[in-house]
């Protein structure tokens, strides 16, 4: 549903107050942010976190392009942890890795069973901490591991769509 029918729907419920609200938020393109609870990142700052991931998740390496849903600047540590709004923090995310992730800022490594720092693509390499067998994503170090296990990142659907596009020569790592 659109902003606009949604504020049409759900603003004649609505105190006139809380009416203004709702149209300040869709006018200022504050919405999602700010229903989800977090800080607005400024049209500029996600622009340059777009373009600095070439327009690809950063933890699954899938490409917006190929995506059913737009990726999602995501706050690597989220505000509660104490993480900030700044291109050092943010990360492109596709919906799948980004809904798996949430505030999560650490897991369970599947083969020490230590509890370790997720993947923070703005510290680490990519191609340093993973490495792509056919359409698998295999961590190489505690970190990426359990980041493939939190996110599903090698869930049977996801695997199955990054081999297309591996066929394709889509999919392919970088930094």
């Amino acid at each position: 549903m659109s902003h606009p029918a949604l504020i049409a729907r759900v603003g004649r419920q609505l105190h006139p107050r809380d009416r203004t609200t709702l149209f300040h938020l869709a006018v200022h393109d504050e919405w999602h942010a700010e229903s989800a609870g977090t800080t607005y990142v400024p049209a500029a700052l996600r622009r340059l976190v777009h373009e600095r991931a070439g327009g690809a998740c950063e933890y699954c390496l899938a490409p917006e392009a190929t995506a059913l849903f737009g990726h999602e600047v995501d706050h690597v540590v989220a505000e509660k942890h104490g993480g900030s709004t700044s291109e050092d923090n943010l990360a492109l995310a596709c919906a799948a890795c980004n809904l798996h992730k949430g505030s999560d800022i650490g897991s369970i490594d599947p083969v020490t069973g230590d509890l370790v720092p997720l993947f923070h693509p703005r510290r680490g390499r990519w191609t340093e901490a993973f490495q792509l067998d056919g359409a698998n994503i295999v961590g190489r170090t505690a970190s990426a591991r359990a980041t493939v296990r939190l996110l599903q990142i090698n869930h049977p659907d996801r695997v199955a769509e990054r081999a297309l596009l591996v066929t394709a020569r889509l999919l392919r790592p970088s930094g």
